[in-house]
């Protein structure tokens, strides 16, 4: 059982992990923590001081059984879970054009 993590380049380089990172399912707070315990600083790149999502992190989650890309999930991320055999995407939002 786990779930597969999508980093954007930006968050990988950021804690130096790979792009790809594997996890087990829970509650999307649950699989930061997983993560960070391996990748030291991931939680701080990606929540607020107040365990919310920052402003500019984005997560979409690609549920194996569906054939559409991703579907954007809100929800408080201390109790939103992600099922099993889930990538979930964290996308950083840039400012440009």
């Amino acid at each position: 059982m786990s779930v597969t993590l999508q980093l954007s380049g930006t968050y990988a380089s950021a804690i130096g992990s790979p792009t790809t990172v594997g996890a087990e399912p829970g509650t999307v707070a649950e699989i930061i923590a997983d993560v960070s315990r391996r990748f030291r600083g991931f939680n701080d790149v990606v929540l607020a001081p107040d365990g919310a999502l920052k402003r500019h992190v984005e997560f979409r989650v690609y549920i194996s059984q569906d054939s559409h890309w991703g579907e954007r999930m809100y929800g408080d991320v201390r109790t939103l879970s992600i099922p099993d055999n889930s990538t979930l995407w964290f996308i950083d939002q840039q400012a440009g054009g």
